[in-house]
């Protein structure tokens, strides 16, 4: 775990008669103690790991402790892993549920999509004693999105504007990935960008596929470019 509860009140109630090194010696093995989710096998590894006497080790764990036998344990600490670990699992169980039965999608109206995968499947497989069920941090990371006109450099502003309506009218963000999708179909229908995007403007799509207008397009000397010109 990387986050416990921690009362204050609670806590200097019961330890207000320690010395300043007990204190931080007891502060440290509970950070200890939550990190790794296991009982404390005897006074030497954790005087160690916490960088403390044996003596001060020894004194905190007969006052806070109780050995059992496999180690030291915290009755307090147990109780919030144990609360920690059925939330994970039921967390785990929910995610599965949600997945199960899911398919792939590679691609949607033009959109190129990344597969799906399982909570549990690799990269995103992490031991649960890993897991904690409260934020490291809530700020978010900043990402570099680029503008719309970047991604549509050739096609007009009066195209583009109005594409980027239709786009949010359908509650569809125009990405990276969108773009390139669409790029990529206008060059199979071998029409331009712009008419292309002049043509889901026109018809409301928010994305555009080369089989929708083949016909039409391998009809002899059909200009699509032309055929859209001041459609908008």
């Amino acid at each position: 775990m990387h986050y416990y509860y921690w009362n204050v009140k609670d806590y200097l109630s019961h330890t207000s008669h320690l010395t300043d090194a007990e204190d931080l010696a007891y502060r440290r093995m509970l950070d200890l103690y939550y990190q790794s989710e296991r009982p404390f096998p005897d006074v030497d590894h954790v005087a160690r790991r916490i960088r403390a006497s044996a003596e001060t080790v020894e004194m905190v764990l007969r006052e806070f402790f109780t050995q059992e036998a496999d180690g030291w344990h915290n009755k307090r600490a147990d109780e919030e892993i144990i609360k920690y670990r059925k939330l994970a699992e039921d967390g785990r169980r929910g995610a599965e549920k949600r997945w199960k039965n899911k398919e792939s999608v590679v691609e949607k109206d033009g959109e190129a999509i990344a597969p799906l995968l399982p909570p549990h499947s690799h990269p995103n497989a992490t031991p649960i004693a890993t897991i904690n069920h409260y934020p490291l941090n809530k700020v978010k990371k900043e990402k570099h999105t680029p503008q719309v006109a970047d991604l549509f450099p050739d096609v007009s502003p009066e195209v583009l504007e109005s594409f980027i309506k239709v786009r949010r009218s359908l509650r569809a963000p125009i990405t990276e990935l969108a773009a390139t999708g669409i790029k990529r179909e206008a060059a199979k229908a071998g029409i331009s960008v712009e008419a292309a995007l002049t043509m889901c403007v026109e018809r409301s799509w928010r994305g555009f596929k080369a089989e929708w207008v083949r016909d039409k397009a391998d009809s002899k000397g059909f200009d699509w470019d032309a055929e859209l010109r001041g459609a908008i």
